[in-house]
């Protein structure tokens, strides 16, 4: 009796043994996933998240790639470790900038996933910080929650500043195609390819892919809608304040002031490349220059840029007969680009942040101000925000900023997808969240890059109130909704209208949401007369 209970006991261990080590090869080989350039090994998270960080989807752009289109990606053998992110993309040091270690090397992208039957829809992540900052590794990217959510989520890095928006006669005379700059679309372009053939392997639907972003990503979905080479490479849209639809300067224009000997080079592209190329020291003209410029290392490229007393537009993105065959506005209000459903919107204090070193002044100081910084119609505006400055001329000027910059860029979105007769969701932020040292009546509002906690539901235990809790609910289902299936609309949510533009329609969203009409339509009518799109 006894021997029989020890055999019974036995044979149970022995099971339990190799159900166990069962289970861990089976989980071991969920975490190996085959890519188009070798294998990748990722790691396991919480309820069976996995995550795969760091890996290329792109060539090193080092060398004779710098400044290049980018290139495909090497094959490796064996196995690749996926469970660190790559490094972030050549930057200045800033708080809000990436928290990695910085490198010419920086084209990557990762994963978080969940294993089910069926092929899940596909979230692509385009960081902001405007063009010069960020990471797709950043702290509040982390896609846990929308893999939990069935949706399999990628962010991307891209090449930033001068390193991904430097356009030169040089580099157009190397390309078959007589174009330059643009980089850091073209290698989004890549990301968005990379996904098309892979995202499979991670349990991605490629033929269900939702680009998203916030300020200057929000900005990027818009051009990657507006560029024709987009197409196929994604069914959906989202844009979190940031449009793209100002007129844009094209390769060839002159600068606007060519005696300048320091400061922004606003103009054309061409010949802004000229004169930074010199500033960095390149002695050469046309392809030489390029040639001298790859020789230098990055650390002494950005020390001259630094030290030369010009700089780039932030927004270097060029109109140059290829990748945007004509302004943004022309074709997205045409038959031009990748025609897809959008859910956009913007937030009701995006400047008390963003904007925040502006003076309080005087009534009369502040009219003086619009008057020089408005191109036309400037006491049509000072009648616009008359009210708001008798309050504040701080915030008049903030909402003034926020108003073109972000608001009326939105509402032109929505206008034109659904003038297109594709629908449109549009939204206004109003939660204010919570912001580090602001104090607990959250005075900054619902400030810029504010909704993205809550949009990726990645909550601040410490200091989140019931109300921010109900908002990333909120929030973060009408997101996943629309990625699942083009509508924001589930069960137990507040029913969201398409936007119509004769009603102006737009889902204000906070912790009693509802369809309000009309926002701040006098103001964005205002932005609309002046604007040249």
């Amino acid at each position: 009796m006894i021997r029989a209970t020890f055999l019974l006991l036995a044979v149970f261990v022995v099971q339990n043994v190799l159900s166990e080590d069962a289970e861990s090869a089976e989980e071991e080989s969920s975490l190996l996933i085959e890519t188009n350039f070798g294998i990748v090994r990722g790691s396991l998270e919480e309820e069976s998240v996995r995550v795969f960080k760091g890996i290329p989807f792109a060539a090193p752009p080092l060398g004779d790639l710098r400044w290049r289109q980018p290139q495909a990606p090497s094959s490796w053998e064996g196995i690749r470790d996926a469970q660190e992110f790559g490094s972030d993309c050549m930057q200045p040091s800033s708080p809000i900038g990436g928290q990695g270690e910085k490198s010419e090397d920086c084209l990557y992208l990762n994963i978080w996933t969940v294993s089910r039957e069926e092929p899940q829809p596909v979230m692509v992540w385009i960081h902001g910080g405007g063009f010069s900052l960020g990471s797709g590794s950043g702290e509040g990217y982390d896609g846990t929650e929308f893999a939990k959510s069935g949706v399999v989520l990628v962010t991307i890095n891209y090449r930033l500043g001068f390193a991904g928006f430097f356009a030169h006669p040089g580099l157009s005379e190397e390309w078959d195609r007589g174009v330059s700059g643009n980089q850091g679309i073209y290698d989004q372009l890549a990301a968005l390819a990379w996904v098309q053939d892979n995202i499979a392997a991670f349990g991605g639907d490629p033929n269900n892919v939702t680009i998203f972003g916030e300020s200057a990503g929000s900005m990027s979905v818009c051009y990657l809608v507006a560029t024709p080479f987009s197409k196929g490479l994604f069914q959906k849209a989202i844009g979190q304040s940031g449009g793209c639809f100002n007129k844009h300067p094209t390769l060839d224009d002159p600068l606007e002031n060519p005696e300048q000997t320091e400061g922004e080079l606003a103009g054309g592209g061409h010949a802004a490349g000229e004169v930074i190329a010199r500033a960095l020291g390149a002695e050469a003209e046309g392809k030489d220059a390029i040639d001298e410029l790859r020789e230098m290392e990055w650390s002494e490229i950005f020390e001259a840029y630094q030290q030369s007393g010009f700089s780039l537009p932030w927004r270097s993105i060029y109109v140059d007969g290829f990748m945007f065959p004509d302004q943004m506005g022309n074709l997205l209000g045409g038959d031009g680009g990748n025609p897809v459903s959008v859910l956009v919107g913007s937030n009701t204090d995006e400047g008390t942040w963003l904007y925040a070193g502006i003076p309080e002044r005087s009534l009369e100081d502040w009219k003086t101000s619009v008057r020089e910084n408005t191109e036309r119609d400037a006491e049509k505006f000072i009648e616009l925000y008359m009210e708001d400055a008798k309050k504040s001329t701080r915030t008049a000027s903030q909402q003034m900023i926020s108003d073109v910059v972000f608001a009326w860029e939105m509402r032109k979105w929505a206008q034109l997808t659904a003038r297109r007769g594709l629908d449109a969701y549009m939204y206004v932020f109003s939660h204010a969240p919570f912001f580090p040292g602001a104090g607990p009546d959250r005075p900054m509002g619902a400030y810029h890059a504010g909704e993205i906690a809550f949009v990726f539901n990645n909550r601040n235990e410490n200091n989140w109130n019931e109300d921010d809790h109900k908002v990333a609910d909120l929030m973060h289902a009408y997101w996943v909704n629309f990625a699942k299936t083009g509508s924001p609309n589930g069960e137990g949510l507040p029913t969201w209208s398409a936007y119509d533009p004769d009603v102006d329609n737009a889902m204000e969203i906070n912790a009693s949401p509802e369809t309000i009409t009309g926002w701040r339509k006098s103001k964005l009518d205002g932005w609309e007369s002046i604007i040249e799109i």
